[in-house]
């Protein structure tokens, strides 16, 4: 109960016990009141097990995924050391999820499971091509990613390191965005894992 509303109740009582001769307002008030706690705590007990039966299921029902979310702060290590000082970060465009399972209503049968992990930055920087890929290509290999593979696609020079976290694979690419807004450089570091067990089936579409 909020303390306006506390505060009403003693108002009121205190009116009906001025008005009224004897003790006959007393017989309802301490009844009232107690009966107001009971509802309170009636209603904290059922939202406290609700949410430990919600907690229990998600914790439960399906097995996998990113255990203690040890893929997912391993790549937000790597971005976030490869990210040069005073970077400008698009951060609506950018992604920070750990794995998570989705089961859509709109999607067949069968098609729930497992996302990954992501740790996906786009940003923008005035430190030069050069300087920015020896800094990946450094932090990426003390961080035990295998060496780099370089690539052009449409004209965007690509970057792409492979390892293994937790027995499943992963990927980190960093590449020039020219969809983002910026008045430096800009750029897309993107780290993933495959999560553990059952995988969502991407291809049966958005949820809806």
């Amino acid at each position: 109960m909020s303390a306006s509303a506390a505060q009403t109740i003693d108002r009121d009582t205190c009116g009906v016990q001025a008005g009224l001769p004897g003790d006959e307002p007393r017989r309802w008030k301490q009844p009232f009141r107690l009966y107001v706690v009971f509802v309170v705590v009636a209603v904290v007990t059922a939202i406290g097990a609700v949410t430990a039966e919600a907690a229990s299921l998600t914790s439960t029902s399906h097995p996998g995924g990113d255990p203690g979310g040890r893929m997912f702060a391993q790549l937000k290590a790597v971005t976030s050391a490869i990210l040069p000082t005073h970077a400008h970060i698009a951060v609506r465009q950018s992604q920070f999820s750990d794995a998570q399972w989705l089961s859509c209503p709109s999607s067949p049968p069968g098609s729930d499971g497992w996302t990954g992990p992501i740790s996906d930055i786009q940003f923008g920087t005035a430190i030069t091509t050069a300087a920015l890929v020896r800094r990946a290509e450094s932090v990426a290999r003390r961080q035990g990613w295998t060496d780099p593979k370089v690539s052009h696609r449409d004209g965007d020079l690509v970057i792409e390191w492979h390892r293994t976290l937790d027995g499943s694979p992963a990927g980190l690419q960093l590449s020039n965005d020219l969809f983002l807004q910026s008045p430096v450089t800009p750029w897309n570091l993107d780290a993933t894992a495959k999560a553990l067990g059952r995988q969502y089936d991407q291809h049966s579409g958005a949820c809806a």
